[in-house]
């Protein structure tokens, strides 16, 4: 696996273009699977089940934990909770500086 996320630091081509983590870390081996911490600056279109298919693994479960300053932690399947007011500013200004 070591050699794998080497593979994948350097980068993988989908869709016309090099797109690669930030970050890939192993926080649980087992036999037959593997845990991974994966952080990405704009996970798109199942970017992160892309990358993995591309050196020949499939993602079992895909966990999202976090978007941008907003931690999702112990929030419950079909829970919500009220954001911080920081947080919806984030929101507002990543929208404006894409619509630039």
């Amino acid at each position: 696996m070591p050699d794998d996320i080497k593979k994948i630091m350097k980068g993988v081509f989908i869709e016309g273009k090099i797109v690669k983590p930030k970050l890939v870390e192993i926080l649980k081996k087992q036999r037959t699977n593997t845990m991974l911490r994966v952080v990405v600056g704009e996970g798109r279109k199942r970017e992160i089940r892309r990358m993995f298919h591309y050196i020949g693994h499939d993602v079992q479960k895909l966990i999202r934990v976090r978007i941008g300053p907003v931690k999702l932690e112990n929030l419950k399947t079909g829970k919500y909770r009220d954001l911080k007011r920081e947080e919806v500013e984030w929101f507002f200004n990543k929208r404006r500086r894409k619509n630039r």
